[in-house]
């Protein structure tokens, strides 16, 4: 089932669990998310799914 036109997630606690699920599915479906976790590294492979619609953080 695709997404609705440009709804953006914001989605928390993606390193684990359900929102890295979430996550996930949001940008296999083509969506737009905007996820945090405690370590972006714990994220990279989400951000590196999304090809160019992903923003990466500079916070460290």
């Amino acid at each position: 089932m695709p997404l609705p036109p440009s709804p953006v997630w914001f989605i928390t606690g993606c390193s684990t669990g359900f929102g890295r699920e979430l996550a996930r599915l949001v940008l296999e479906r083509g969506g737009k998310a905007v996820v945090t976790a405690c370590d972006k590294a714990r994220v990279a492979d989400l951000a590196a799914g999304a090809g160019e619609r992903a923003l990466r953080s500079t916070w460290t």
